[in-house]
């Protein structure tokens, strides 16, 4: 990225986060872009129509596997500010960046396909892309995840704190939480407070100081009944009981 690149860079993001949740007229949108062109697209310093910029919208989110976006990409986004929850009863509604990534996120959880032919490995041959080979695809069931650090989510929820009020009306738009409760919340994050999960040693934020468990995982009864506890607090119990009456087996005999 050239130093010219970089300063452009830096003004869009600026101008993203600075208006685009802003509740301004699209006039007032188009007076804020035809500005920052003015200023800041000079052809001669750089091209337009190259692909240089990570999205604003998911530069928050750090992902860097999404392919790079031209300024008139992200700049057209920004004009049209596409409200999620409003665009569902849309009949041909727009996604906006974020909506985007979220459907291919989902699309790519839910399906991939399985490449059953030979492949001359020595001879460089690999699976097309989106798929995977049978062992592939067992192996990765008996993968386990390496879990988030304290360190890693503790930039993550420092990252949400300082963008407090582009993630509340995200939450608002997207989710339908209320804006100003999701503000408070933000702000009440007490990053001291992170813990590793003495279950699955993921790192989480617990709801209550005495909490030395997480809460993400969905627990699942047997039967397939969904639990009102996380799958942590399933395993913890269970390992308890078990303890308990290892031990009142021993005092038997």
């Amino acid at each position: 990225m050239t130093t010219a690149e970089i300063r452009v860079k830096e003004a869009l993001y600026k101008l993203w986060f600075d208006f685009f949740t802003k509740p301004i007229t699209l006039e007032k949108r188009l007076e804020l872009t035809r500005d920052f062109t003015d200023e800041w697209l000079d052809t001669s310093q750089i091209k337009i129509d190259k692909p240089f910029i990570y999205h604003p919208m998911l530069h928050l989110k750090s992902r860097y596997d999404q392919p790079q976006v031209t300024v008139q990409e992200v700049l057209a986004d920004f004009i049209l500010r596409a409200d999620m929850v409003a665009e569902r009863n849309e009949e041909y509604p727009i996604q906006n960046a974020e909506g985007e990534l979220a459907h291919a996120d989902n699309r790519a959880d839910r399906e991939i396909g399985l490449f059953s032919d030979d492949i001359d490995t020595e001879a460089g041959e690999r699976t097309p892309y989106g798929t995977m080979t049978d062992a592939e695809a067992i192996a990765q069931m008996y993968t386990p995840r390496a879990p988030v650090t304290i360190k890693q989510l503790t930039a993550e929820l420092a990252r949400v704190k300082m963008y407090a009020e582009f993630y509340a009306i995200t939450f608002d738009e997207e989710y339908g939480h209320d804006k100003t409760d999701v503000l408070r919340r933000i702000k009440s994050l007490r990053l001291e407070r992170i813990k590793t999960c003495v279950v699955c040693d993921g790192a989480f934020y617990p709801r209550d100081v005495r909490r030395q468990v997480c809460d993400q995982q969905i627990g699942v009864l047997l039967g397939g009944e969904i639990s009102q506890e996380s799958a942590c607090e399933l395993t913890l119990k269970s390992r308890y009981n078990a303890e308990y009456y290892r031990e009142k087996v021993k005092k038997i005999g």
